[in-house]
């Protein structure tokens, strides 16, 4: 099965939800699937890198002082169709 992941930010293990999203991702690994993850952060061979969120310096200390990272939402929405039943995320 291909599989995409949909997260804000996915290299650094600072936060519950990026644990479990790498642990969930390492485990259908392991089971055969094939997964793609779409983060903020530098671009791999697994995963789709988005542009992160700026904010007011003052609003970007406070996030950035808690380790989060938050990416830019895609208008147009990454997922798009190539054939029927197959569903990637084009960069």
């Amino acid at each position: 099965m291909k599989i995409v992941l949909v997260i804000d930010q996915f290299d650094d293990a600072n936060n519950g939800t990026t644990i479990s999203a790498q642990r969930f991702a390492r485990a259908l690994i392991a089971h055969g699937n094939q997964v793609r993850v779409i983060a903020c952060g530098k671009p791999a061979d697994y995963k789709y890198a988005v542009r992160q969120m700026r904010f007011l310096p003052v609003v970007e200390h406070l996030i950035t002082s808690q380790g989060m990272r938050l990416a830019i939402p895609n208008r147009h929405g990454c997922l798009k169709r190539r054939r029927p039943g197959r569903t990637w995320c084009i960069s």
